[in-house]
């Protein structure tokens, strides 16, 4: 059975009612309006009056009933559309698509790869459940998105029903999963997946690293420095004297290994690595594959007749048979002497227009033509793989980025990168696994931090929605250009 889908245009009119409420509930204005999309923006354009655009980034989408629509905007203010009628499917499905098409870069969201898509409720909001190569990110309709990266989840189980999956996230954060209808087995096997690879790439990451190292210090090593987690350089010489110092000497870039050597003397050193670039390679080929100049063969040596073959065999049978039907009769024990058996074996190896003992053929079949079969070929199939040798620190274009956090005594915490000569972020004022896990929630992006408070930053509603990159806002204190006065701008900005 067809379905058709109807598009918000051609729905005819889409003329709706609105009510524009301030933070308290009161309305501040009401009509009539029309609605439209593009490019991730929402418009509601009222009869009479200035539209109202926003970007579909900023906005909550909830139905306070079977019949309206709520838009919540950044400063308490939101709309409630009603009297669509038919049209409230399609512009539901419309306000989601905005959303989502400027969410992930409007609130720095992490996840490497092409995600697997799912619905469901997370923490009893509906949300659209993204699993990435390395992290979980759930965008739900209202409120601010969800996510972390798989290094960083505690916990993963289930209830005793099968269908609520608890996730245990660093700082005592938990996510209720569920709601996921027939796709509940396929999200819990590829989640259980994704977890297991993403600690796969970290061995096969310090494997190449470290091809000397054997098997039990190795699994020390990637259990220490998972994916995006920091740890005690100090701690890793507890794993092999030597490793400590050749990590930093293997993956810090030769222009900022005097810096590094300088803030190690001063600070207390920890290192990381956070994986920036998919590497895992999508499978392909397969399928049926039809050569259209190859001539189609319909005939491959068949006939309306009875096959001659065939045609002797029953012959020589009907012999046999009237032997026993008839006295004297025509079978093989009739009077042919010796030529009984000969003409036995000629009935069964009788062929078109051949004679015998002066009778003729007996089949007016002529001889077929065995004609070659069709062949139909099938492509190569290539199936997905994970590019191992591509997991580096070197080159143009990383796909493993290493960086240090220095802590000093006074609470003040230095992020520099390893392996890319960006300047050196400067913090104060949170924990240091409070701040790595900040940073990782935002893809160690630090530079977004300098102009939150912007109006041209594109981050503004993101620093208002998430605590973590509030955090990390309030505890910024600047950068540090790698030139020549770093050392002197460093210390000034320290004091």
């Amino acid at each position: 059975m067809p379905i058709f889908v109807r598009s918000v245009d051609r729905l005819g009119s889409n003329q709706l009612n609105y009510k524009l409420l301030d933070g308290s509930g009161t309305v501040v204005e009401e009509g009539e309006c029309t609605t439209n999309f593009a490019a991730g923006t929402v418009n509601i354009v009222p009869k009479s009056g200035q539209p109202i655009v926003a970007k579909g980034s900023e906005v909550d989408i909830t139905e306070p009933d079977p019949y309206s629509i709520s838009i919540g905007f950044s400063g308490s203010f939101s709309v409630i559309l009603s009297m669509m009628g038919p049209k409230r499917g399609p512009i539901l499905d419309e306000l989601r698509k905005s959303k989502q098409t400027t969410y992930r870069g409007a609130h720095l969201l992490v996840g490497i790869g092409k995600a697997s898509k799912y619905k469901g409720l997370v923490n009893e909001t509906e949300a659209e459940i993204c699993l990435y190569d390395d992290a979980l990110v759930c965008i739900g309709q209202s409120g601010p998105p969800l996510q972390t990266l798989y290094s960083f989840i505690d916990n993963f189980d289930e209830d005793a029903t099968g269908y609520t999956f608890n996730l245990s996230i660093y700082g005592n954060q938990t996510l209720e999963i569920k709601r996921l209808a027939k796709m509940t087995s396929p999200f819990k096997s590829e989640l259980s997946d994704k977890i297991s690879k993403t600690k796969i790439r970290t061995s096969a990451f310090f494997s190449a690293l470290f091809p000397g190292l054997e098997a039990i210090p190795l699994r020390l090593l990637s259990s220490k420095l998972q994916d995006g987690v920091a740890t005690k350089l100090a701690d890793l010489n507890d794993i092999n004297e030597n490793l400590a110092s050749q990590l930093i000497d293997l993956t810090t870039s030769d222009d900022i290994k005097d810096k590094i050597e300088s803030l190690q003397g001063k600070f207390e050193s920890w290192i990381g690595f956070k994986q920036v670039r998919s590497v895992e390679k999508a499978g392909y080929g397969g399928g049926a594959y039809f050569d259209h100049t190859h001539q189609k063969i319909d005939d491959h040596g068949g006939s309306q007749g009875m096959a001659s073959g065939f045609q002797g065999a029953m012959m020589a049978s009907a012999m046999g048979g009237m032997n026993q039907g008839f006295q004297g009769g025509f079978g093989f024990d009739a009077p042919f002497g010796s030529g009984g058996s000969a003409m036995a074996f000629e009935m069964l190896n009788m062929m078109p227009g051949r004679s015998m003992m002066g009778f003729g053929g007996l089949s007016n079949n002529t001889a077929h033509e065995v004609k070659e079969r069709q062949v139909f070929e099938t492509q190569n199939i290539t199936l997905g793989s994970t590019s191992y040798k591509d997991l580096k620190v070197s080159g143009k274009r990383p796909s493993i980025l290493a960086f240090s956090i220095f802590e000093g005594k006074a609470g003040e915490l230095i992020y520099q990168t390893l392996n890319d000569d960006l300047p050196t972020q400067v913090f104060k004022g949170m924990g240091i696994k409070e701040l790595n896990f900040a940073l990782a929630l935002i893809d160690f992006r630090v530079e977004a931090l300098k102009s939150v408070d912007d109006l041209t930053s594109g981050y503004r509603s993101a620093i208002e929605q998430l605590d973590y990159l509030s955090s990390l806002k309030n505890c910024y204190l600047g950068s540090v250009n790698l030139d020549s006065e770093w050392t002197q701008n460093l210390e000034s900005m320290l004091s």
